[in-house]
């Protein structure tokens, strides 16, 4: 599956960051800027996650949670005998907060990537305030998104 998702990344201005048990981030912008386009990047990325899941995911009894975010992060190369890219955030909390607060095969995103995507052809359908719980205060999430 991951071997999968990995075809789908290669479609998309879109960096696969890492991939720890049954969660797999990716990153649109870094480690080069696009402007607001990361956005649609990842968003059309997420599509193809999910299709990836609704053809072989089903049979196996799997579900797949998404959750998207735009917004500022710090990312860089972090150690020395097995160096990573790593990113780190709230941008980042925040957008697995958002998967973990949702339904299975849903792709859910924040206002700040709704704004972005707005003028695509990607269809978006309001589902309501969700409130997280960011760096432990209770909050809408709602960052601007920056690059």
């Amino acid at each position: 599956m991951f071997h999968s998702f990995d075809g789908v990344v290669s479609l998309y201005n879109v960096y696969k960051v890492e991939t720890i048990n049954d969660s797999c981030m990716v990153a649109s912008g870094l480690p080069e800027c696009n402007g607001d386009r990361h956005a649609k990047e990842v968003c059309y990325c997420a599509l193809g996650f999910r299709q990836i899941f609704l053809d072989i995911g089903k049979s196996h009894k799997m579900a797949i949670k998404i959750g998207i975010h735009s917004g500022a992060c710090v990312a860089g190369i972090v150690g020395k005998k097995r160096p990573r890219y790593c990113l780190f955030g709230d941008t980042i909390n925040t957008a697995s907060r958002v998967a973990s607060h949702n339904t299975d095969w849903i792709i859910q995103t924040t206002a700040a990537t709704m704004l972005l995507i707005f003028s695509t052809n990607i269809r978006t359908e309001y589902r309501g305030k969700i409130f997280l719980k960011v760096q432990n205060v209770h909050k809408l999430a709602f960052i601007p998104a920056k690059c």
